[in-house]
């Protein structure tokens, strides 16, 4: 539930006009580069005192700076006050994060029709997460009995902003046809656009999807070519299920040393499948090097 403020946002927001001077628009990127570094001190400091001038994006700020603080205590409170200033500006990035302290219950109590209320602002003035988070609330059944084909409205209504969460659940939906048909292209397509965008999520579904499908005509082409793509990023369970692929020789010339490299580097990202792996493997080698050793060694025997 952390603030994300993509890039070309800030760049749209942060540019000298009649309503902000250049040298306000620096402090405030001086304020979002303390708070992505988590110095919380240094961002209110840089925040603050335009924020209460009644700027509307660093009322939103110091809110998200109140409710994400690293150096000094959580303060939900004075999160929802701030995110209240510039909600009542008609601000969407407020509007969008005071709708969900209201959904979470954090500085108020929690209370799902103001959510909505406020996430529906948001939504009007086109904020693609606001409209993902009333997929949400009617996918998770927060007002009751969940509502499948409302939650998959809003969430294609996000998608088609290109919000990368909406285009996966939606991709989901329609492999379990879940408020949309049951149409296992339809989630392909819907993933390999997220996965256009070197989307993890998108691209482990995938390479999941085609590795399960794979087993019935043999041919883990596909699987590899994602799994691959998630391993360079760097992701431990991508490179866990190629180093046991190479290992096994499941879609991939058995190469032990290249299964070994990968586990390893799957082990120090934090798979534990791949640790145990890599000791299953240590095991078996001091186990053949004894066995070994009693068939090459000859018996003394005294003359």
């Amino acid at each position: 539930m952390k603030l994300s403020v993509v890039a070309n946002f800030i760049n749209s927001i942060l540019h000298p006009s009649q309503d902000r001077e250049q040298g306000v628009c620096d402090q405030i990127r001086c304020g979002i580069n303390a708070l992505e570094a988590g110095d919380s001190y240094a961002a209110l400091n840089y925040l603050k005192p335009i924020a209460t001038a009644g700027d509307a994006f660093a009322q939103t700020l110091v809110g998200a700076t109140y409710r994400e603080l690293v150096t000094l205590p959580h303060n939900y409170d004075e999160a929802v006050k701030w995110f209240g200033m510039a909600a009542a500006q008609n601000f969407p990035l407020a509007q969008l994060n005071l709708g969900l302290m209201y959904l979470h219950g954090l500085g108020v109590a929690t209370n799902y029709e103001t959510a909505m209320s406020w996430l529906a602002l948001a939504s009007s003035l086109g904020n693609a997460q606001a409209e993902y988070e009333l997929g949400e609330i009617f996918s998770r059944g927060y007002l009751g009995t969940p509502n499948y084909q409302e939650a998959a409205r809003w969430y294609t209504a996000a998608a088609n902003k290109e919000y990368l969460p909406a285009i996966n659940t939606l991709a989901r939906m329609h492999l379990a046809g879940a408020g949309v048909p049951q149409d296992s292209r339809a989630a392909l397509s819907l993933w390999g656009r997220a996965a256009r965008y070197d989307d993890m999520d998108a691209l482990l579904s995938l390479a999941d999807w085609h590795y399960e499908n794979g087993e019935e005509i043999q041919d883990y082409s596909e699987a590899v070519k994602y799994y691959q793509r998630a391993a360079k990023l760097g992701n431990g369970y991508a490179q866990s299920k190629l180093g046991h692929m190479y290992l096994y020789g499941k879609g991939l010339y058995e190469n032990e040393k290249k299964a070994i490299k990968l586990l390893k580097a799957a082990a120090e990202n934090g798979d534990t499948y791949a640790a145990e792996t890599l000791e299953e493997i240590s095991r078996n080698k001091i186990m053949d090097r004894k066995n070994q050793d009693l068939v090459t060694r000859q018996p003394h025997v005294p003359i």
